[in-house]
Parts: C-alpha cells; structure tokens; sequence
C-alpha cells in the first residue's frame, strides 16, 4: 500500500514539475538591438515603417548620432527617429513584427527600450509614443506611453545628465494571437534645426499558445516547434 501510495506521490511531483517547466517556458522574450542590419536608411527586417504626411523616412538605422551626439546603448546599431526638414505635426509609426499572446491567460506583456535624452534645445521636443494594437497600425490602438528627447520635460520623468534611460510599458490583458508594438515620431518642431531622438535595446514579453492534437504514434518525426506551426 505504501509503495502504491509513494508512486501516486511521484507521478503527482512529476506532473506539477512538467506543468511548472511549460509555464515557465510559456513566456519567450523578443528583443531587437538593430545591429545586424547593414542599410541605414531602412528599418529593420519584419518591422514596417508606416508615413503619414510626408514620403522622408523618420525612423533609420544609425551607427552613429548627430543633435545629440551619441553612440549606440549596445552593439553597432540603434534607430533614429528624426524630425529633420519636416513640418510640425507629421507623424511615422513603426511597428514591430507580428507576435503571439494567446498563451498568456492571466500573464501581461510588457515592452522594453532605451531612449537617449539630453537637455539641449528645450524648445525642441520631440516625443516618441509608444503604443499596443492587433493590427499593424495606430487607428483603434492603446496608447502604453511616451518619451520626450528633451530630459527637463517630464514625459514620463526628468534626467539632468544626458545619456540613455530605460523605459518599460505594460500592455492590455490579451490573449491574441496576432499583436503589435508600435513606435510613433512626432514632430513638434520641424525644420533644419530639428534634434533626433535614438531608441535601442527594444524588447517584448511573449506567450505562444500550447500545442493541441495528439500526432500519429509512429509518425512523429519534426520538432515540436514544426509541430506546433513555427
């Protein structure tokens, strides 16, 4: 009876193992420090630059910053959002490849980046805003929060001292399978005086959903990654 009793208790443990190693498996970081990307003028691979009011590119790859000088927060790459020779008022989203929450359950996502402000310029203060939607685009989407360059302007905090800060947003309780984070530039004030606003370091929670189906006995012959569809 004992030793019945002692293998109900193992195969018990072993299950809520398993359960606990799936659930900690279910959340998988994506991150993007725009460093393998050759081409300056172009955004990065499976993310979409969407303009609205002129055909100049706002969001580019740099190696390298002008107005403000700077230097990537890591690797050879980071992403300018630059207001340069444009009219106060045009906007330029930029959203993030596709991603899968409908794992998630009670689990939120949350979205991380590095944002260089400095404290030149307080009457140049362009913002970059940050937002969450099921479709590749701001109309409908919620808005998780905004970073001004200029680092005296409380949006969201201060920094006296220029250099790069790290931002985190919460994104609504979702269990889509279809998801999007979206950068949006804003040009307060336009023109050839303009000063850019650099972001690096991107990163987001997700939470693919289990695989379901029982395959074939005998037939099973792919990883579970092709299994589950990718």
């Amino acid at each position: 009876m004992r030793s019945f009793v002692y293998k109900i208790f193992l195969a018990a443990m072993t299950f809520a193992s398993l359960f606990a190693l799936q659930t900690a498996e279910a959340q998988t970081v994506i991150s993007e420090s725009f460093d393998a990307q050759t081409t300056n003028f172009a955004p990065p691979t499976g993310w979409t630059a969407a303009p609205t009011g002129s055909s100049i590119s706002m969001w580019t790859r740099q190696t390298a910053g002008t107005s403000p000088t700077c230097t990537p927060h890591s690797g050879a790459g980071m992403l300018r959002c630059s207001p340069r020779n444009l009219n106060t008022g045009i906007t330029q989203a930029l959203a993030t490849p596709m991603f899968d929450l409908s794992g998630a359950g009670a689990s939120v996502a949350h979205v991380s980046f590095w944002v260089y402000r400095d404290t030149v310029n307080s009457n140049i203060n362009d913002t970059v805003s940050v937002y969450y939607n099921t479709i590749r685009d701001t109309i409908g989407a919620t808005l998780l929060g905004s970073v001004s360059r200029y680092g005296l302007l409380a949006l969201p905090d201060t920094h006296r001292v220029a250099g790069w800060y790290q931002y985190t947003f919460t994104m609504p309780a979702s269990v889509s399978d279809t998801n999007y984070i979206i950068f949006r530039g804003f040009v307060r004030n336009g023109g050839n005086q303009a000063y850019r606003t650099y972001i690096d370091d991107v990163s987001w929670e997700t939470y693919p959903g289990a695989c379901s189906g029982v395959p074939t006995v005998g037939r099973a012959s792919s990883p579970d990654t092709i299994l589950c569809g990718g």
